[in-house]
């Protein structure tokens, strides 16, 4: 699957997002139980961070002011 670009979930920490499950387990699987082509990152610290962009006022599934993440790290 070409999803066409990078794409990634923002969780917030009751789980609840779009309507997916919150049970671990079915991370990574669609609404058929197929496996999805995604990685799944999870973050270390910041989660206050990801409930406040949880509660943006939203249209259309999308937020009415841009939501900007200024930056990002990996680590091993």
């Amino acid at each position: 699957m070409n999803t066409d670009g990078s794409q990634f979930y923002i969780i917030p920490s009751d789980g609840s997002c779009c309507g997916q499950p919150s049970d671990w387990e079915e991370l990574g699987k669609d609404c058929t139980g197929d496996e999805l082509p995604h990685s799944v990152w999870l973050r270390t610290e910041g989660q206050n961070h990801v409930d406040a962009i949880s509660k943006v006022e939203t249209n259309s599934n999308r937020p009415v002011d841009p939501v900007r993440i200024l930056s990002a790290s990996v680590i091993n």
